[in-house]
């Protein structure tokens, strides 16, 4: 049995296991853990619990922290960025006639 805390970086999206270490975190905490991608803010949506490795994909990532007011305003401003980048790639995608539609951007 590994202790393990579930996080989402979408909210329709898939929850991730992360070992919170001896990180006290709750179920509606945000926090900051690393990930294949690097470092990513997300919240929680479990709270820490135990289960079986057959459960687990792959070791766990950890968490590195609770996120801070100063982790949500990178996370903000992050968000604000990646709504213009998408509309500069809508931009382009007309302007270059392209047969395509943009999803979604990250930032």
């Amino acid at each position: 049995m590994q202790k393990v805390i579930g996080i989402k970086f979408k909210s329709a999206g898939k929850i991730y296991y992360f070992n919170p270490n001896e990180i006290e975190i709750d179920k509606g905490d945000y926090a900051v853990v690393e990930t294949a991608r690097g470092t990513e803010y997300g919240e929680a949506v479990t709270d820490i619990k135990y289960v079986t490795d057959e459960e687990l994909v792959a070791p766990l990532k950890p968490v590195i922290r609770k996120a801070g007011d100063e982790d949500r305003k990178i996370y903000l401003c992050n968000k604000e960025k990646a709504k213009e980048a998408l509309a500069t790639c809508e931009k382009n995608i007309e302007k270059h006639n392209l047969n395509m539609k943009l999803i979604d951007a990250e930032y």
